[in-house]
């Protein structure tokens, strides 16, 4: 009688066990909460990495947490089933004396690109400024002023001040940037370049017919695919062009160089600023750039990529930037071991190791490297010479803007919220507009300028919550079947 007692209990424990797991998981009101506490084990969220950024998790009277050290860290989450259309990361950390704290959702794993949120922003939550907020989907917007605060945020949005009197962060200025006086090149204009990965140019047109080619090299480096993709979106956010490459066939590192090249020519395009994105791996160099645009400025980045095995020769590149901090970087021993900013000489002693150059006030700096393998990120913009520079855009709040340079601070914020010694943040993200790597959604924490102010964050849990259509109990069994046949089919 045991034995048979026995052999039924082995038999259908399994089918309890399934039949539990597929009621648990079926979640017919469309909602399903994942917790992660660092130090935990997960079978949806995993630690956060790399491992030399974080220290070792620690238990204190708050419960465990993980020190952050350097920046960003990342931690990837699966996604508990079928069919979810959005998920909320809420955060629980301890910002210590960090002053920005984002959390990011990859968006495109080619160019490796995150949609950023606040999480905590010291210089603003303990600004003395006036400030009025309005709540939009979730997002809450507020508008500082030093002095005064219009009659309303659209009162000010419809009648500005010059932007470089106002400073933004994590938000679009919404009123629309124009130029007086603009006149169109009315010309092709060549660019022989050398950028490396991922730019996104900023432009400005008004009614011309634009052309745009760009020549690029696969060098297949490092292994894995490389996929080109040009957009150009509009200024209110609209895709307007896609150009897609696949990779050459070559996803070796043996260092064997392909061409091609992307190209678009669009009627009349209406007067205002246009975004357009280079968006490529490390392995995607660009080579040229053949346009009727009058204005080619880089954002934030300049990567200038070396030439070898194109060029016989290295070549000197110049540029100019109303960057006030410019981070450089270097990558081998052969790199340029210097940058010429404003006729001064700046060091570059050490091969992957970044250097910050604080410049003094001036609208704009001329710049010059003697050869390619130099990236460049900075607070504003880069060109390759002067006539191509603008910036339509007010200044970007970063750990380190004066804020004497400015009168109004146009900002996404979080709510400041503490909970059991923890300060709580959340952001809610579409998964149709994020990418995943290896089957996984992956989320960023960055500190900007952790590491220069000898910061540190302390991170102690992540809540997900996935939401979808309500349906019935059927409907919803039936989905988790489907998953589950799914899986089993890809493992076998």
């Amino acid at each position: 009688m045991k034995t048979v007692f026995l052999k039924a209990v082995i038999l259908i424990a399994p089918v309890v066990l399934l039949g539990w797991l597929f009621i648990r998981d079926a979640d017919p009101d469309g909602v399903r909460t994942i917790r992660y506490t660092v130090g935990d084990s997960s079978p949806y969220v995993n630690s956060l990495l790399p491992g030399e950024r974080v220290l070792d998790v620690e238990e204190g009277d708050r419960g465990a947490f993980q020190t952050v050290v350097d920046e960003p860290v990342y931690f990837s989450v699966e996604a508990p089933g079928e069919g979810y259309a959005d998920v909320r990361v809420a955060v629980e950390f301890d910002p210590n004396d960090q002053p920005i704290v984002e959390l990011g959702a990859l968006t495109d794993l080619r160019a490796y690109a995150f949609d950023f949120r606040p999480m905590s922003n010291a210089i603003l939550e303990n600004l003395d400024w006036s400030s009025q907020s309005i709540s939009n989907d979730g997002t809450l917007t507020t508008l500082f002023a030093r002095d005064e605060v219009r009659a309303s945020i659209d009162d000010f949005l419809n009648n500005p001040p010059e932007r470089s009197a106002i400073a933004t962060y994590r938000t679009t200025f919404p009123t629309a940037y124009r130029m007086a006086d603009y006149e169109p090149l009315g010309s092709m204009r060549h660019l022989d370049v050398s950028l490396r990965g991922t730019h996104e140019i900023v432009t400005y047109a008004d009614g011309e017919h634009v052309r745009f080619s760009i020549k690029y090299s696969d060098v297949n480096r490092t292994y894995g695919a490389d996929e080109v993709v040009v957009r150009v979106w509009n200024e209110d956010g609209v895709l307007m062009l896609e150009d897609v490459h696949h990779d050459d066939g070559n996803v070796s590192e043996d260092q064997t160089s392909t061409s091609d090249a992307a190209y678009f020519f669009s009627y009349g395009w209406d007067e205002g600023v246009y975004r357009i994105e280079l968006s490529g791996t490390s392995d995607i160099i660009w080579r040229t750039i053949d346009t009727t645009l009058r204005y080619v400025t880089f954002k934030n980045r300049l990567y200038i990529g070396d030439d070898v095995g194109y060029l016989a020769e290295p070549r000197a590149t110049t540029f100019v930037t109303n960057s006030s901090r410019i981070t450089v970087e270097t990558f081998h021993a052969e790199s340029p071991d210097e940058v010429i900013l404003e006729g001064t000489a700046y060091a570059i002693p050490e091969t992957h190791v970044r250097q910050v150059i604080e410049m003094p006030d001036a609208p704009l700096v001329d710049g010059s490297v003697s050869a390619g393998d130099i990236k460049m990120t900075g607070d504003g913009k880069f060109a390759l010479a002067s006539d191509m520079f603008f910036d339509p855009d007010p200044v970007a709040l970063t750990a380190f803007t004066d804020l004497d340079d400015v009168a109004y601070i146009y900002a996404n914020t979080a709510v400041p919220a503490w909970q059991d010694g923890w300060r709580v943040a959340d952001a809610t993200f579409s998964l149709a507009s994020l990418a995943t790597e290896n089957g996984a959604y992956k989320f960023a924490l960055s500190l900007p300028g952790l590491e220069e102010l000898g910061s540190t964050v302390d991170v102690h849990a992540v809540t997900l919550t996935f939401t979808k259509p309500a349906t019935s109990w059927g409907a919803a069994l039936y989905s988790q079947a489907r998953a589950f046949w799914h899986a089993l089919t890809n493992l076998l």
